[in-house]
């Protein structure tokens, strides 16, 4: 179940993220939606306990079921949109994005919960949960390192989703042999196993090809799809109409090709707003088109950057001989790494750095558009060199969200490079460097470097410099930017312009959040205090003013504790995986790996705790010095997340220790606090269920919130310092239990 869990997320993300194009939001409400399923399951149990009279039975039957979801529900993700009654091309509104995560992991993730001390109880005794705890762990690890490694890249949604059914086959043939025999229902039954598992291998190939073809449907519904592939790092899809090509990243329109007018403007525009382009830096977006346009300028060397090998794999087969050779000219020099990692252990330097992006709608994106990138770039570029970078903007419209993005990009520019030229066109451009003069905005300085240039065979004309930069509109744009003393600095740990961003998608998509999401963005980090002041003081009138009973108070403060402590370790491990992606790229194939990790710890704390448990040594002293340990963690997460943007990548497996770190702190909460509610007089099974709901229902409000809400809004240093004050309201209640009842 351990295995199959982390690959069932891990897969759901993948899905989800492409319906929602890209935005990592949805791994909040993922992680969120999944966890709290599985209190529920928790909960359930709790309340049917009674009733069930063959557990290992009904544990079977129940794994069963579960091994049948993931075939049954990838193609509703797929379908996602227009089961959610979203038109294609149209933003998914945040309610119904939230709605949709849960509809759709809800069964898996309840029969998870549900089955945790279904086990507990087959198995029995005093390290019961702490032996389940450590197998699901040891099983969610494995999953994680052989999804990432593997199904990742040589498996479909599908086929993962039927190697998952097999998996399950297998034990339960097992289970039916050792029951009934060799009888002829047992044999029938067995038959039946393996024609379910090979029609489900046989079958995925065109389960797989024709799903994809209805989720395109739903996004792009009027160009038709040529190719479509996962690579490790996205979704990839290739339309053609006629003799015109489209690249969409995970549903999400990048680029398309043949464009040579559109292709020679972008590339002679940027390039005449450096005095001197021998070295060229592209990160992006670069079609055979444009590069063929910049070696018609004085370009000694043009260096691609590409983050996902994949994307000249899709489109190759496409590519005219003429555009292939002008890949593979010398002078072109064709990397695949993620951008920001490039030019953070880049030792040579640039004359000029184009940021060929789709706009900072995601946190992946937005990493190339933070202040501690555009210091990096500063870093690599020569005196008098030029960083050029796109915006998505209405050149006659610049108010509400989209002015309050753009001030926010432009003052974060600003924060870097004393010099900026504005061009207010559409798309618009911020042409920024350390020397004046470099950049400018006038258009006879631009027409005279191109003319200088002597170029020759181009569609672009020079005379279009003077539209686009008309001097009124010039002055009403830089007015407007300049008007930036409340604009906040878009950053690794407080990424503005994605917040921003999230602002539009509520605009565009009607979801009427913008108001909730202004209140509390103008809210100091000490306005959160008023969260765990209020469960401590709830607590203090319950023992004080009600006089509260002993055992119950007890029970309350060991859920609370194991409640908070998984919060602690989902934000915390949040913050661990949107930092890790700062510094190294795409979580799309990275994220197992990084929640096997998070499994390990869980499987080292769990095992701690059941040597306690088995020696005996396993006490209230012990329990109560978890929360202490995470709020440790907590306040030295800043620390730690501050030294890792100068990391290089050798030591990226510091974050997994990391990751390992959080995990050992809930996986020693669990089986402990399970352990102490089982010495008050309560049966092992109920107080597995305890342990299990509140866990997952803190670790479900810790996705939620942290990740959908908090680390964008006040940032992921505050965000740390504010769960290990949740922490200490743990310890604190405990003070306060210990004080009420010391006679």
């Amino acid at each position: 179940m351990g295995f199959s869990s982390i690959i069932c997320q891990s897969v759901f993300f993948r899905e989800f993220l492409v319906i929602f194009y890209g935005n990592e939001l949805v791994l909040g409400f993922i992680l969120s939606a999944w966890l709290l399923s599985i209190a529920l399951g928790a909960r359930a149990y709790q309340w049917a306990a009674g009733w069930i009279k063959d557990p290992a039975g009904l544990f079977l039957r129940l794994t069963f079921l579960f091994s049948l979801l993931p075939l049954a529900l990838i193609p509703l993700i797929r379908l996602g949109r227009s089961l959610s009654g979203v038109d294609y091309g149209l933003f998914i509104p945040f309610s119904k994005m939230a709605l949709l995560c849960m509809a759709l992991v809800l069964a898996p993730a309840f029969i998870v919960g549900f089955t945790f001390p279904l086990g507990c109880g087959v198995i029995r005794g005093d390290r019961a949960v702490s032996l389940v705890f450590m197998a699901e762990s040891a099983g969610s690890l494995a999953g994680g390192v052989i999804f990432s490694l593997f199904l990742a890249r040589h498996a479909s949604a599908i086929q993962a989703g039927a190697l998952l059914l097999i998996l399950f086959l297998i034990p339960l043939a097992c289970h039916v042999i050792a029951r009934q025999g060799k009888t002829l229902k047992a044999r029938l039954v067995v038959a039946g196993f393996c024609v379910l598992g090979a029609g489900a291998v046989i079958g995925a190939p065109a389960m797989e090809d024709a799903t994809v073809l209805a989720r395109w449907r739903t996004l792009v519904k009027d160009l038709p799809l040529a190719a479509s592939l996962n690579s490790p790092y996205q979704n990839l899809a290739l339309t053609r109409q006629e003799d015109q090509y489209s690249v969409f990243f995970n549903g999400v329109y990048g680029y398309s090709f043949p464009d040579g007018y559109g292709d020679a403007a972008a590339a002679h525009h940027v390039l005449a707003q450096c005095p001197r382009p021998d070295n060229v830096l592209v990160i992006g977006q670069v079609t055979p088109e444009f590069a063929g346009e910049c070696l018609k300028e004085p370009v000694k060397k043009l260096t691609a950057v590409y983050f996902d090998p994949a994307i000249l794999q899709l489109t190759g087969p496409y590519l005219t001989a003429g555009q292939l050779k002008t890949l593979a000219d010398p002078r072109v020099e064709t990397v695949f790494q993620d951008g920001r990692l490039f030019v953070r252990t880049c030792r040579r330097k640039f004359d000029l750095i184009y940021l060929s992006l789709p706009d900072p709608s995601n946190a992946l994106i937005n990493r190339h558009y933070t202040v501690e990138f555009f210091r990096e770039a500063a870093r690599i570029l020569e005196p008098g060199g030029v960083l050029a970078v796109r915006l998505t903007s209405s050149e006659n419209y610049s108010g509400g969200e989209v002015l309050d993005y753009s001030r926010t990009l432009y003052r974060t520019v600003r924060e870097v490079f004393p010099f900026v030229a504005l061009c207010p066109s559409t798309p618009s451009f911020f042409f920024a460097g350390s020397e004046k003069g470099s950049a400018t905005e006038d258009p006879a300085v631009l027409f005279g470097r191109y003319q200088e240039r002597n170029i020759k065979d181009t569609v672009f004309t020079p005379y279009i410099f003077e539209s686009l930069y008309d001097a009124r509109r010039a002055a009403l744009k830089r007015e407007a930017l300049e008007k930036m003393a409340d604009a906040p600095i878009n950053s690794d740990d407080a990424p503005a312009a994605y917040l921003q961003s999230l602002r539009l998608w509520d605009r565009y998509s009607s979801s009427r959040l913008a108001p909730v999401i202004s209140f509390f963005q103008g809210k100091k980090a000490g306005f959160y205090l008023i969260f765990p002041g209020a469960a401590l003081l709830l607590f203090a009138l319950y023992l004080f003013a009600f006089n509260g009973g002993h055992r119950q108070a007890r029970i309350l403060c060991t859920q609370f504790t194991v409640a908070s402590t998984g919060l602690t370790a989902m934000g915390l491990s949040l913050i661990l995986t949107f930092t890790y992606q700062n510094v190294f790229g795409s979580l799309y194939e990275k994220l197992g790996l990084l929640l096997a990790s998070f499994m390990l710890g869980l499987f080292l704390g769990g095992a701690e705790a059941g040597r306690q448990i088995g020696t005996k040594k396993a006490g209230l002293a012990g329990f109560i010095a978890v929360p202490a340990q995470a709020a440790l963690v907590a306040v030295m997460m800043p620390v730690f997340t501050g030294f890792t943007h100068q990391m290089p990548p050798v030591f990226s497996f510091l974050f997994h220790g990391a990751m390992a770190m959080t995990g050992f702190l809930t996986g020693q909460a669990f089986p402990l606090g399970a352990h102490i509610l089982a010495q008050g007089e309560m049966d092992g099974r109920e107080a597995a269920a305890r342990v299990d709901w509140a866990d997952h229902l803190g670790g479900a409000v810790g996705a939620l919130v942290m990740g959908a809400f908090l680390m964008p809004v006040i940032g992921m240093a505050s965000a740390a310092r504010l769960l290990a004050l949740l922490e200490v309201t743990a310890l604190l209640m405990w003070g306060l239990l210990r004080l009420k009842h010391r006679h």
